[in-house]
């Protein structure tokens, strides 16, 4: 087969709202001028190629439930594992080298020993297969003797520091092709069933040297520069495999396999693909991206504490329904980011756990399935991206070393709750993804990133809107092709969809433990009262307490809470005549109860587990008035105790004092 250097395989790249299209890997790479941190960069020349003429591994974290859906089986561990050995062929799988890293697949093969389906129904094993180029970029192709793909590897982050690794995927999707759908007689396209990564040596040439040190990057903090990491597109999609997936789904009561809408009610596990960038300005600085235990660049600055600083993902499911209401029904823990590929960097000397200006990374959807690496947003402070260890749920006594788990695996320690396939994902409710209950409703995908100094955490989060339906035919739930990507939160586009006759408003209390934001939306009823929609969303406001006893990286927080109430002003004696909470699950214990106030109406959170609104999460306001429209507050009341007790912005409220023969919304 012949080469090809497209860049990401099957990517079709939208970078709605983004200031800089990055360019692809090409020649332009390879004109380089001296590195920004004053080394001159050692570059392979332009189609270089290595043989893969040495063993390797290729390991498959899987998700069992998608070998179930296809009624097959591999040979995995208890922890859903497959180690299966990558041998040279008769002729050798060979590599380019473009950006001092592999870019694209050439001819010759692989052979997997190990890798064998078996079906259920009768007991048919899979033929021995070959690894081979994907016909784009790095992707790579298991086909059989008569050239039939029974699986293929796409969205690959590679490992940039061929010196230390050779040729390794750090993660990438495993996804079925047609002779294994064939073969399992079913009829769907673009199902992954698994992480993978894979890793095989070769000698690197002389003129690579190791150039990928981690000497002299720029830090966060080192005065005249900007930290400043855009979210690019999330996820990228391309033609054979939508980037966001429903990972596995099950009955709430018993566990049982769900049966689809208006059946017993399920939860669907569903997670995104993301891809971000770091900034390219020319005084943009480098990000830590040290996985979890690791230890530090010694670059460090004198001084600092050598902490295993890394990026946080998190993502949230949202329904926009047809009467104006928002409501977040659906949000995961967070994943703790474990390495950057450095993709599609600007004259730049790429660095393997530190993202370097104008790189790009991706993280699919099975390395964000990777358990090992999710846990509770409650143990990082969203403002500071600082990670409590100690007590985590990773390193529950507090000693890295007696942690089971070391190095990069998905698997998670025997007592990890990641280990149960749903704890720390983003659980969406059956009923409240079911076009059917909810005509006129639209769905969006979130995800963002928590970058440690980000100056702007705006630009580090995006949405697409998605389609959920579930297939009789396949007995799944699937999220269709999603729509464009946009740039922002859920709720600017909440605020944008707002009516011609509607008025729209924003209020920030940003603080030094985080932002809140208050979106505002009023319209005017056919009976002529109005209806006050107020979005409450807590962007990175936490009030954390750490044990003054400990330090990075060994740092205990102790509590963290958000919000527990929120008022808002009725303005010279008006009244409210309906109210509504939402918090986007189906739950009554965490509701928060509505009562009025002298002046005013609010709204209290239980004493019971997840009432609480924390960093990441949207909770929905409405009231129903027949008084106008005039200039209140809102306060915000900060759960946990401390000081100061709320916060109060400035929003529409129901104003008695305002008369109007006219209509200001029509």
């Amino acid at each position: 087969m012949g080469l090809s250097t497209s860049g990401t395989p099957g990517v079709r790249w939208v970078l709605t709202g983004i200031a800089a299209i990055l360019a692809l890997a090409g020649s332009a790479l390879l004109a380089r001028t001296p590195d920004r941190h004053g080394a001159d960069p050692v570059f392979a020349a332009e189609g270089s190629e290595v043989s893969l003429d040495q063993s390797g591994w290729l390991e498959l974290f899987v998700n069992p439930d998608a070998l179930d859906y296809l009624g097959l089986s591999l040979p995995i561990d208890d922890d859903s594992l497959l180690r299966a050995t990558l041998r040279p062929g008769e002729r050798p799988l060979r590599v380019r080298l473009g950006d001092k890293a592999p870019t694209s697949i050439g001819d010759g093969y692989l052979l997997a020993d190990g890798l064998r389906f078996t079906r259920r129904s009768d007991g048919a094993v899979s033929p021995a297969l070959r690894v081979v180029a994907a016909g784009d970029g790095l992707a790579l192709s298991f086909r059989d003797e008569h050239d039939r793909e029974w699986a293929r590897i796409l969205q690959i982050m590679r490992s940039p520091d061929v010196a230390k690794d050779g040729f390794r995927y750090i993660t990438a999707n495993f996804a079925v092709g047609e002779a294994l759908l064939a073969f399992a007689g079913r009829p769907q396209q673009g199902l992954s069933i698994a992480n993978a990564g894979l890793q095989l040596p070769f000698a690197v040439p002389g003129a690579m040297g190791i150039a990928k040190s981690e000497a002299n990057p720029v830090w966060p903090g080192t005065p005249g520069t900007v930290t400043d990491v855009l979210l690019d597109s999330i996820p990228i999609i391309s033609t054979d495999m939508p980037g966001i997936e429903t990972m596995r789904c099950r009955q709430v009561i018993g566990g049982g396999t769900c049966d689809g809408p208006g059946g017993t009610e399920g939860e669907v596990v569903i997670t995104p693909e993301a891809r971000l960038r770091n900034s390219s300005a020319a005084n943009a600085t480098d990000v830590p991206w040290y996985r979890m235990f690791s230890e530090a660049s010694s670059a460090y600055p004198e001084g600092t504490p050598k902490i295993d600083q890394h990026p946080y993902l998190i993502w949230n499911l949202y329904r926009l329904d047809a009467d104006g209401s928002i409501r977040q029904i659906g949000r995961s823990g967070a994943k703790h980011a474990f390495a950057t590929a450095n993709e599609y960097c600007n004259d730049y000397t790429h660095y393997g756990s530190i993202l370097g200006p104008g790189c790009s990374d991706l993280y699919n959807v099975h390395s964000n399935e990777c358990e090992r690496f999710l846990g509770p947003r409650s143990e990082i402070i969203p403002k500071t991206g600082q990670w409590g260890r100690c007590g985590s749920i990773q390193d529950p006594d507090c000693n890295p070393a007696t942690n089971p788990v070391t190095g990069f695996t998905c698997v998670a320690a025997p007592d990890s709750p990641a280990r149960d396939k749903y704890s720390y994902r983003l659980r969406a409710r059956e009923s409240a993804i079911d076009m059917g209950l909810h005509p006129g409703s639209r769905w969006m995908m979130e995800a963002w990133y928590v970058v440690r100094d980000d100056q702007n955490i705006h630009n580090t989060m995006g949405s697409r809107e998605v389609f959920p339906a579930y297939s009789n035919t396949l007995s799944r739930w699937q999220m269709g092709l999603p729509g464009p990507f946009v740039l922002g939160s859920v709720l600017d586009r909440w605020l944008a969809d707002a009516a011609a006759n509607e008025s729209t408003h924003r209020a920030v209390a940003d603080t030094a433990e985080g932002e809140i934001t208050v979106a505002v939306r009023i319209s005017r009823l056919g009976d002529g009262r109005f209806r006050y929609d107020y979005a409450v969303m807590n962007f990175d406001f936490a009030r954390a307490q750490t044990d003054t006893m400990t330090e990075e990286p060994n740092l205990r927080i102790t509590s963290s809470h958000g919000l527990d109430g929120a008022a808002v002003e009725l303005v010279s004696g008006a009244s409210v005549e309906e109210s509504l909470f939402d918090d986007g699950n189906s739950e009554a214990a965490d509701d928060w109860a509505a009562s009025a106030i002298t002046g005013g109406w609010q709204w209290m959170a239980p004493a019971t587990p997840d009432a609480e609104l924390e960093w990441g999460q949207l909770r929905f306001f409405r009231l129903i008035s027949s008084d106008w429209p005039g200039s209140g507050s809102m306060t915000l009341q900060v759960a946990g105790g401390g000081m100061p007790a709320s916060y109060a912005v400035t929003v529409p409220a129901p104003d008695g004092s305002i008369h109007l023969f006219g209509d200001a919304f029509e």
